[in-house]
């Protein structure tokens, strides 16, 4: 079978398949309709168990990171493809599935890799794909994205624990810091906002336009009593 899968497989016409497992059947003294059957007709076996997949003559170790899978009955081409697969996987060989759009190449990978259990990264390429999109690359970075993250966090964390009109002061010295590219105040200014909204206390020098500010509570007004006379 693995000759097959070397030598057959790529043909991209069933008269020369054929005429391959012939020529296989007579080399090792097989039957001929026994062995295009075997090969070209079967319908491999699917068995899952909690640490296994068998199909076909090959058998993989299966991990728990998909533990629902959505079955569906596969046809024997899939389940031949499949089972290729698998064989390819078990022995680390590297697989290329040449085919038109649209025929079930990356499902085919994706049913395999699901009842598996394991991660499948998908890489779509094209004529201007790089070599850094398969390797890596190191990328240039800017501050601005960093910090644009963390103050669009900040703005919708801030009404939770403090009140906007009373610290219009503070949010427009954090806007100003983020637009002029001020990243010390700005880390600063997200530094005792978390301190000052995790611990209620103000920082010991105070009254910055860096620091938040809690809505005053009203004091109930006392009120005089009438002298009766």
């Amino acid at each position: 079978m693995e000759a097959f899968d070397v030598f057959g497989c790529p043909m991209p016409r069933r008269e020369e398949r054929e005429r391959l497992v012939v020529h296989l059947a007579n080399m090792w003294g097989l039957h001929k309709d026994l062995t295009i059957k075997r090969l070209m007709c079967s319908k491999p076996e699917l068995k899952l168990t909690e640490t296994t997949m068998q199909i076909g003559r090959v058998q993989l170790t299966r991990s728990l990171l998909n533990s629902e899978i959505k079955d569906f009955e596969m046809p024997a081409f899939t389940l031949r493809l499949m089972e290729r697969l698998a064989v390819c996987v078990s022995q680390n060989d590297p697989v290329l599935l040449v085919g038109e759009t649209g025929v079930g190449k990356t499902t085919i990978v994706q049913k395999l890799a699901e009842h598996v259990g394991s991660k499948l990264i998908v890489q779509n390429l094209n004529v201007q794909s790089e070599i850094g999109d398969l390797v890596g690359s190191i990328k240039p970075l800017r501050m601005r994205q960093l910090a644009r993250g963390v103050y669009d966090e900040f703005l919708n964390l801030f009404p939770t624990r403090f009140k906007k009109d009373s610290n219009v002061r503070f949010l427009t010295a954090m806007a100003v810091a983020m637009q002029k590219g001020q990243w010390k105040r700005l880390c600063k200014g997200f530094v005792t906002f978390s301190e000052f909204a995790l611990t209620g206390k103000r920082p010991s020098k105070g009254g910055t336009s860096t620091t938040p500010r809690k809505s005053p509570r009203k004091s109930p007004r006392k009120t005089k009593k009438a002298k009766r006379t």
